[in-house]
């Protein structure tokens, strides 16, 4: 199994604290995100670690990862940066965003659920956005699923209450799992839109292709007739984005029961 993280993104809304290193390598305590995701990856079992880079990529460590570069990190968003990595895609993935800290249970729970594409799914995720006025619940990437745990709708900017009745909502951490069998039919289906599609051309939720998100890749697969798995949480993890969570920090890891991060931050 390989674990990939995310961590092309210039990171803008951090402002100065990012201007020389992504924010995965923002320091909490005596640790960092990018530490708290690589010792969960060596733990549940994978056997490297590729980080995706772009925005000073120099300030990553040599130690520990291997690292691909996006070098359109400033043209495309998630997605693309993620595919910039497509060559590895021949085994189980674990695929991270780079700025989410995850605690062990989070990662343990992906790991237990089956299925070729598995999606970490928090229920109880509305209270987060309470006071975090510089990144609003508009922006949370939800999941629409039914009662049969049936995911219908994945992406930014949904509504927080479906118009379609029996459908409930989560948040979608950026965290998920893709089988050794799926992992090369995700990479392919990858390069039949990117043949087809045109740079500018809307898909999805996205203005432009090159914009587009993972989130709009997995409703594709959705329309596509794919289903999407669900391991379900309640909290256990954070997004580190703006300046304002990072002065919310000991308040976020108590909310979010992110109870390793507290002893990082208790410990300094």
């Amino acid at each position: 199994m390989k674990g990939i993280i995310i961590a092309a993104g210039k990171g803008a809304r951090m402002g100065q604290l990012t201007e020389n290193c992504p924010k995965c390598m923002l320091r909490f305590g005596r640790t960092s995100i990018l530490e708290q995701n690589l010792r969960l990856m060596n733990y549940v079992g994978c056997d490297e670690v590729v980080v995706i880079t772009g925005h000073a990529a120099s300030a990553l460590p040599d130690v520990g990862i291997r690292k691909v570069h996006n070098p359109e990190y400033e043209q495309n968003n998630v997605l693309h940066s993620l595919m910039m990595a497509r060559e590895e895609f021949d085994d189980e993935l674990l695929i991270t965003y780079s700025d989410i800290w995850v605690e062990q249970e989070v990662y343990e729970g992906l790991l237990s659920t089956r299925g070729e594409v598995v999606l970490v799914a928090d229920t109880d995720w509305r209270a987060y956005y309470v006071g975090r006025d510089q990144h609003t619940a508009d922006e949370a990437e939800k999941i629409y699923f039914d009662e049969d745990r049936r995911v219908i709708s994945i992406g930014k900017h949904l509504s927080e209450t479906p118009l379609e009745k029996g459908l409930a909502v989560a948040e979608f951490p950026g965290l998920l799992k893709l089988s050794r069998d799926f992992a090369p039919k995700f990479a392919a289906s990858f390069e039949s839109l990117n043949a087809r599609i045109e740079r500018n051309a809307p898909f999805q939720k996205a203005s432009r292709w090159q914009n587009a998100y993972l989130t709009d890749m997995l409703q594709q697969l959705i329309d596509d007739g794919f289903p999407l798995e669900l391991a379900f949480i309640e909290r256990g993890w954070a997004e580190f984005d703006t300046v304002q969570d990072l002065e919310r920090v000991a308040s976020i890891g108590e909310q979010q029961k992110l109870y390793s991060l507290s002893r990082y931050l208790d410990a300094t």
